[in-house]
Order: C-alpha cells, then structure tokens, then sequence
C-alpha cells in the first residue's frame, strides 16, 4: 500500500462531514423526524433529503476509517497505531464525556420541559374554550346543569371536540343524575321501530349495573331482551 496522501479520500470525507452539517441543520424542519426541536413549518421533502443522507454517510465514514486505518498500521506499525488513536480519539472522548455531553443533556431536557410546558398550555386553552356545562355533566354535577337549563341551554349543542350532545355525554360518562335532569328538559324524539338504547339505560350500563329499567328491554312484540346498540341521541 503506498504511503501517498490520499486527496481524494480526504476530500470524500470533508464533503460526508459538510453533508452532515446540512443533515442535523435541516433536522428540526423534516416533517416525521423524532429530534427534539420541531419547527412550525416543516416540509416533507426534507424528511427524504435526511433519510437518503444518513443512509450512506455513516457507513461511509466508518468505510473511510477502515482505509486510514490499515494505511497507519502499515506506516507506523501496531504500536504507533495504538498511539495515535489513543491521543486522537480517547482523550477527545474524555474531555467530550465532561463537557459536551453535560451541556447536551442539559439542552435537551430544557427542550423537553419547554415543550411539556407548550402542550400543558394549549391543553389548558382548549380546556377553556369548552363551555363549562359539559365538565358539570360528566361529573354529575346536577345543580349547575339545572341552573344552565333554565337559562336557556340548547341541549342540542354538540361537544366542541367530539361532537356529541349533552345527553349522550352524560350518558357515556355514567352519569344517572345528569342524564335524567337532561330528559327532563329536552323534547322526546323519535325511537327505533325496532330498538333503541335510551340515555339512561346506557348511563347505568356505563356503571357496569345490572339494568333493571323497562328502558332496556325491547318492545313488547319481540319478548326477549336484545343487546344494547349504541344509537345517537
């Protein structure tokens, strides 16, 4: 092997090194890439220009490093070898483990606790934006759902995020008081010809209570309990 410079091995390795500067540079704009700083506008094509280039860049560093390596130990035998991996590459290390490293931990949990925060924040807005009476209901909270209904509560609105009524909400949550209050208040509507789970027996199925209610039992003409569909009301 001739003890030449390599040029052209130095310079596939400064361009895997510029590469990588791109790569952690363009990390946080890459739609889908698990880092711990997310931009708001991130792009798509940026995801594949990562994926393409820590394809190869990695194992071609590694590939560079057998090559430098072997021409070493040719030059300056296994002892000047050891030598010049141990100044070149362990003591770098070591003064990395009690600094550099250190310094990343610390940003990144930053980054996390920040993020933690934001989350905990836009939960909270979205929390406030949702009136109170659906809270009330889902936690039984009769006088308060009483006190909207006679201020005039359309029990037909729908949960902002998921898009049920009230009766069905309070239903689903278990809530035996609440959904009686709701019937109360609201116009009947049209049931099944055939069957219909009503709210209340669907509260007390929620509790896991044998129901006993005529409310779930089918019409006279079938003469058999059916199992309860869950219907829209």
């Amino acid at each position: 092997m001739s003890d030449e410079r390599r040029h052209d091995l130095d310079a596939l390795r400064a361009a895997a090194m510029l590469l990588g500067i791109a790569y952690h540079a363009a990390l946080s704009f890459a739609a889908g890439m698990p880092w711990f700083v997310q931009d708001t506008r991130q792009t798509v094509g940026l995801y594949y220009f990562e994926s393409a280039s820590h394809g190869f860049r990695m194992p071609l560093f590694f590939l560079i490093s057998g090559f430098f390596t072997a021409m070493l130990w040719q030059k300056r035998g296994l002892r000047g070898l050891w030598a010049n991996r141990l100044t070149r590459i362990l003591l770098p290390c070591l003064l990395g483990l009690v600094t550099i490293v250190p310094l990343t931990n610390w940003s990144i949990g930053l980054s996390i606790r920040n993020q933690m925060q934001r989350a905990a924040a836009q939960q909270a807005e979205a929390a406030a934006a949702i009136p109170s009476v659906w809270l009330a209901v889902a936690q039984g909270n009769v006088p308060q759902l009483q006190a909207e209904l006679a201020a005039g509560l359309d029990t037909a609105t729908l949960h902002p995020q998921f898009g049920t009524t009230l009766l069905a909400w309070s239903a689903l949550h278990g809530q035996v008081a609440t959904t009686e209050a709701l019937l109360a208040g609201r116009r009947p509507t049209r049931a099944s010809p055939t069957w219909t789970v009503r709210p209340l027996c669907t509260a007390r199925v929620s509790w896991a209570v044998t129901p006993s209610s005529p409310c779930c039992w089918p019409p006279a003409s079938t003469g058999r309990p059916a199992t309860p569909r869950a219907t829209r009301h």
